[in-house]
């Protein structure tokens, strides 16, 4: 018969760091919150704003898997522009 280990499972500095159990992302190493879908990582923000990140993540994942780009958000700052920013459209 196998003898069991006395010591005690650790949680990974990932758990340790979701605000609660079922949060669905991830803390990547880098800083950012992420999730892993078909092999490929997506980054949904930085881990000192998890409710931020939990927006994107509810408002993209959808789109994500069903193999779909997520929409542009516009900012505060105004309509988002072709380059993906919200900075104005060069003057002629």
């Amino acid at each position: 018969m196998a003898k069991q280990s006395t010591r005690r499972k650790r949680k990974s500095k990932s758990a340790k760091l979701k605000p609660y159990a079922d949060f669905p992302l991830t803390a990547h190493p880098s800083g950012q919150w992420c999730k892993k879908h078909a092999g490929r990582q997506y980054y949904f923000g930085p881990l000192r704003d998890c409710k931020t990140a939990l927006a994107r993540f509810n408002r993209e994942w959808k789109y994500i898997i069903e193999g779909r780009t997520p929409p542009a958000v516009a900012s505060a700052g105004g309509p988002m522009t072709s380059t993906g920013t919200n900075a104005p459209a060069a003057v002629r």
